[in-house]
């Protein structure tokens, strides 16, 4: 049959017409977003550890075809980049601990950058260390004989908030040859960070659990003599990894709505509810977010290296050209959605005391929302600092996201084996990738007038630096005249308002404790902190040590036990007190 020309053209704008995509809506998110579709990214994550020795970590195979798989679900529609970057790698290729003459192996984990023993490792009595504070300086080891001996001593989270590092490094300083970390926790230890390579301060370290540590423990306390074997045999190297980012090919670049989750396991286990169930979630969003128009743009991350130390989104805040950087309207960071409470991170500061950067109590009150709406109870979270929305709080950017709890009565298979596809809850899951669902919809359309534009001064590249203590609504507006910050020799001394902040180039000086390649939180001043600008950090016992333009120190953020899990275990309140973050 033949067509004249004019019925053609009539037909022409009506095809087009059909096929225009309809603006994004709640409604139509939420709808989308099933659970069976969630659970397939889970089953495939799985999969692909069970094919590469157990897990997707940094630096293995499992790393990369998760990267592979993740850029075969992004619809043509949306586009898509790897961002490669480089990272400390390690992988202990060899380890073993026994005691003399009893014969069975007593589990150990290495703990990651620990320098290795020689090739016929070390043999020597084990040593009680002190406990408790005592036993995160040098001085706490006055009186006792360690020298030349493998001490052992129990994790806690010392003034310099570290939980093993600091346990570690006061041990050698009092001339221990080695030293065994035994666990204050009932879970396997399967992770744990010295945070970086120190051969000087550092010895060859290792992490037992709890059980196996109290028995040494009151055999040495009886008066028994306790000798053990330990050889530990560590590869640390650079390695390339990646991010993958994708975005919307529709709406406004100068306002962009960036959600995130990190690709990588650890090295125990598939990671699926840490965290391929954030990535499940991001995932969706994306595939969702395809179908429709938008006012804002939408970014999608999915971070690589997280478990050592948020690498990943680390890189990608400090490698932003800054008019990209101040286009980012909000962060939502998604890591642990499949099993436990209904968390969202306090954004208001209501709760916990810390509150993020003004628009964030508006991402808080959105996801909050839906989930009461379905008649669910919502648990705020605090910023304790574990995970990848810390390099856009520490720059300004207003900060959010769902957490479902990574504490034993919420996940007991955190960091373990057992963190596969059975770790899942289908319901939960799908309850908070809804959530995260409509509240997208909801910032695509109206984010501009639910978020405001933050403050972009002194961030990053700017010269302008200074100390900010406290992220309370006071604190987000720069003052008008310097605060007053008064300094000693060895330490910063606290300001004297926690809602006050101080400006200018600052030089920063802590005491022998407090490892400024590991910042911690004012010896002096326990409330929340950050700092800002261009700054040289010093150690008074040891050499200066100069960060790098660009280079962030997060607290805890590399120790993945303290960052998380210690926080649910223990006291949820000591979260608000733990954040402490160096941006150059």
């Amino acid at each position: 049959m033949r067509f004249s020309t004019p019925l053609i053209l009539l037909l022409l704008p009506c095809a087009l017409s059909s096929t225009r995509p309809k603006p994004i809506t709640p409604s139509h998110v939420v709808s989308d977003i099933t659970s069976r579709n969630l659970l397939q990214t889970l089953s495939a994550l799985t999969k692909i550890a069970a094919s590469n020795g157990g897990n997707r970590a940094f630096g293995l195979s499992g790393y990369r075809s998760s990267v592979d798989y993740i850029l075969s679900r992004i619809p043509r529609t949306i586009s898509a980049q790897e961002q490669e970057f480089t990272a400390l790698f390690a992988l202990v290729k060899d380890i073993q601990l026994r005691e003399v003459g009893a014969g069975e192996d007593v589990y150990v984990f290495g703990l990651t950058y620990s320098p290795s023993t020689n090739a016929s490792g070390i043999t020597a009595e084990l040593a009680l260390g002190p406990s408790g504070l005592p036993g995160c300086s040098a001085e706490g080891y006055q009186g006792l004989d360690v020298k030349d001996k493998i001490v052992l001593t129990q994790r806690f989270r010392c003034p310099d908030q570290t939980t093993l590092a600091g346990r570690v490094r006061a041990a050698v300083a009092a001339g221990a040859a080695a030293v065994i970390v035994y666990h204050d926790l009932p879970t396997k230890p399967t992770a744990g960070t010295l945070s970086a390579p120190d051969p000087v301060r550092y010895r060859p370290a290792g992490f037992i659990g709890l059980v196996d540590g109290e028995k040494w423990k009151a055999r040495i306390e009886k008066g028994e003599k306790v000798r053990v074997y330990f050889r530990q045999i560590q590869v640390i190297e650079e390695r390339k990894t990646w991010n993958v980012i994708a975005e919307t090919k529709d709406g406004d670049p100068g306002n962009v709505i960036v959600f995130g989750a990190h690709l990588d396991s650890v090295q125990a286990g598939p990671g699926i509810n840490d965290d391929g169930s954030g990535v499940s979630i991001i995932l969706e969003l994306l595939r969702s977010a395809a179908k429709y128009t938008t006012r804002l743009k939408l970014r999608f991350c999915f971070w690589g290296a997280e478990e050592n130390g948020l690498l990943g989104s680390k890189h990608y805040v400090s490698a932003l050209p800054h008019s990209d950087l101040t286009s980012i309207r909000a962060y939502l960071n998604f890591d642990m959605v499949s099993r436990g409470y209904f968390g969202v991170f306090d954004g208001d500061g209501s709760t916990h005391g810390l509150a993020g950067a003004n628009g964030s109590a508006a991402i808080e009150a959105l996801l909050s929302e839906y989930l009461r709406k379905e008649g669910l109870e919502v648990t705020p979270i605090a910023f304790t600092g574990g995970s990848d929305y810390v390099s856009f709080m520490a720059v300004g950017i207003p900060v959010g996201g769902l957490h479902t709890g990574a504490g034993i009565e919420q996940d007991p298979c955190y960091h373990q084996v057992c963190d596969g596809y059975d770790n899942a809850n289908a319901t939960t899951l799908t309850a908070m990738a809804k959530a995260a669902g409509y509240t997208m919809a909801r910032l695509a359309v109206k984010g501009e007038r639910l978020i405001p534009r933050w403050n972009t001064t002194g961030v990053l590249r700017i010269q302008d630096g200074g100390i900010m203590n406290n992220l309370s609504k006071a604190s987000q507006k720069k003052p008008s005249a310097p605060a007053s910050v008064s300094r000693t020799q060895n330490a910063i001394q606290p300001i004297a308002k926690p809602s006050t902040a101080a400006w200018g180039n600052v030089s920063v000086s802590t005491s022998g404790q407090y490892d400024p390649r590991k910042i911690g939180t004012s010896p002096h001043n326990r409330r929340p902190a950050i700092l800002f600008g261009d700054f040289t950090c010093s150690d008074t016992t040891s050499n200066s040590v100069e960060l790098e333009p660009g280079e962030t120190g997060v607290t805890d953020a590399s120790d993945p036990v303290a960052s998380k899990q210690d926080q649910e275990a223990k006291d949820p309140n000591e979260a608000a007190n733990s954040l402490f973050v160096l941006t150059l």
